[in-house]
């Protein structure tokens, strides 16, 4: 190690900054991070002691649905960065580079071919559309709304003080506003076209992160197969574990290691 001036110059510059996560693992995570706190914004507006009136039960259901929308967004930001976040220096990327070679080999593939680890560390495009998608998700006009509408409706219920005459002296329920009603059906229908992206492209990044973790199981079990394969061609027929050998090796991997033997 260290053989040459390049390679030392390299470890100087390493030393300096080490390794880092990929551009798409931080791109995910900082995108999870900004579902969820949109996420958590918008149902913090709805709050439980108050029953909503029927003329902004839809719009309440939008809210809803963007919420559970920026829901699922976070955890496929969550579960991309969680798969790939340790894959940050070439140690932990030889294990996976020498399985994979051996998983196309042993499957007879092209040796060209790319673990979709590759794919997901490398990714420009895929998660960073799930970050637009969530960043066009604006929940302030939304909130103000709300935060006005939860001003007048959240009120003491009425009595508990009075003369005790018995008359029907409460005051008269509170109501909203006609302009107040369609500022929030008109936010909140801005805000759930807004979000008409995240479904399409959170499940795009967890199609990558499915393929990626796929990868990496077969090029884990590829290298596990072939060191074993190797280790009964070391210790052939004749050896003292043969016994051992046949009670545990498959008939067919035996007659494919052995059968011309």
């Amino acid at each position: 190690m260290l053989d040459n001036p390049k390679q030392i110059a390299a470890f100087r510059e390493l030393n300096k900054s080490g390794f880092t996560p990929s551009a798409s693992v931080s791109a995910a995570a900082a995108a999870a991070s900004q579902a969820q706190s949109k996420s958590a914004e918008l149902l913090a507006l709805i709050l439980p002691d108050i029953t909503y009136p029927a003329s902004i039960t839809a719009a309440i259901n939008q809210l809803k649905e963007v919420a559970r929308l920026l829901d699922v967004a976070a955890s496929a930001g969550s579960d991309f960065a969680e798969a790939f976040s340790s894959y940050q220096s070439p140690s932990e990327l030889i294990t996976v580079s020498i399985g994979w070679d051996c998983y196309l080999k042993g499957e007879n593939k092209p040796v060209t071919t790319p673990p979709a680890l590759v794919t997901a560390l490398a990714d420009k495009a895929v998660v960073k559309s799930m970050a637009d998608a969530i960043a066009k998700v604006i929940p302030s006009p939304v909130a103000n709304a709300m935060n006005a509408i939860n001003k007048i409706l959240n009120v003491p219920p009425a009595g508990g003080s009075g003369s005790g005459s018995g008359s029907s002296t409460a005051p008269p329920a509170p109501s909203l506003s006609n302009d107040l009603v369609k500022t929030l059906i008109t936010t909140c229908e801005v805000m759930k076209n807004a979000s008409s992206g995240i479904q399409g492209a959170s499940s795009a990044v967890s199609v990558l992160t499915r393929d990626g973790k796929l990868s990496v199981d077969q090029a884990a079990k590829a290298f596990s197969n072939a060191v074993g394969i190797s280790v009964l061609d070391s210790m052939g027929t004749s050896s003292s574990m043969q016994g051992a050998i046949t009670a545990i090796t498959p008939t067919s991997v035996l007659n494919a290691l052995f059968g011309g033997k």
